[in-house]
């Protein structure tokens, strides 16, 4: 069998409207190449993903999710493989070389909602040492997006110079640990400008900080009330995993949507 940290956290879901990132950033100058629209149902390495780097942060850009920094590629743990995560509490070490270098290589990364693989054991007396590893999606129960810390940068030890990013994470918050080890550092809006500007050490105290218990939720569960950010019946129009894809969605609905909330 195996073991939980080696199938936790390996995907997450993209489902952008420019629109409403823009109202959940406060940021209504940025912009995304395209029609503004984009989907991913299953994010997994390799695909190209939107981010928003200190460089250019009025754009959303496109990147492949994996990174080879240097160290990484000349270190006895290299294994051919990009690392998907980089590990928070080592951003003061290993990639403290990265971090004092911000609009080379911090970034955020947009999702809906991230996985996270567990063991769940039979309720049955008889066969309870028994179970089976189930899949939970996670989400926030306020906004639409979650805003992901991560790093980004050239590949090492490739010729074609291609551009990678990983994923910050960090020990599981209280509420998450009996599904994972370690989850995505979740940024909220506050927290965005620390991020892309702010020092190692402020950077630090993002990952040492412990969020309120109810801020990442199972996505199966239902929203709150009405008074929230996005009203349950909005939610599950635009943002279940089985609705219709953003091209077959009547544009002008789509852009009335943007003012009703």
């Amino acid at each position: 069998m195996k073991k939980q940290q080696d199938i936790t956290e390996k995907w997450y879901k993209v489902d952008i409207n420019i629109h409403f990132l823009q109202k959940q950033m406060k940021h209504k100058s940025l912009r995304m190449l395209g029609d503004g629209l984009f989907q991913k149902t299953i994010a997994i390495e390799g695909d190209k993903l939107p981010i928003i780097t200190r460089a250019e942060p009025y754009f959303v850009n496109f990147m492949k999710w994996g990174w080879k920094p240097e160290f990484y590629v000349n270190s006895q743990h290299y294994n051919q493989k990009p690392l998907l995560y980089c590990k928070g509490e080592s951003l003061n070490t290993f990639y403290k070389p990265y971090m004092e270098r911000p609009c080379q290589h911090r970034c955020i990364i947009v999702a809906n909602s991230f996985y996270a693989w567990y063991f769940k054991k039979s309720q049955s007396t008889k066969h309870k040492a028994k179970g089976q590893w189930v899949r939970e999606e996670f989400a926030s129960p306020k906004n639409i997006f979650l805003l992901f810390a991560g790093l980004y940068g050239l590949n090492s030890n490739d010729n074609r110079e291609t551009m990678g990013f990983s994923i910050v994470n960090k020990p599981a918050i209280s509420s998450l640990k009996s599904y994972m080890i370690r989850m995505p550092l979740v940024l909220n809006q506050s927290d965005l400008r620390t991020w892309l500007t702010g020092s190692i050490e402020a950077c630090m105290e993002l990952v040492e900080y412990e969020e309120q218990s109810s801020f990442v939720i199972p996505f199966t569960e239902p929203l709150p009330g009405d008074d929230d950010y996005m009203k349950r019946e909005v939610w599950k129009e635009y943002y279940h995993s089985n609705r219709e894809d953003w091209n077959d969605i009547d544009q002008e609905k789509l852009r009335m949507e943007k003012y009703k909330h």
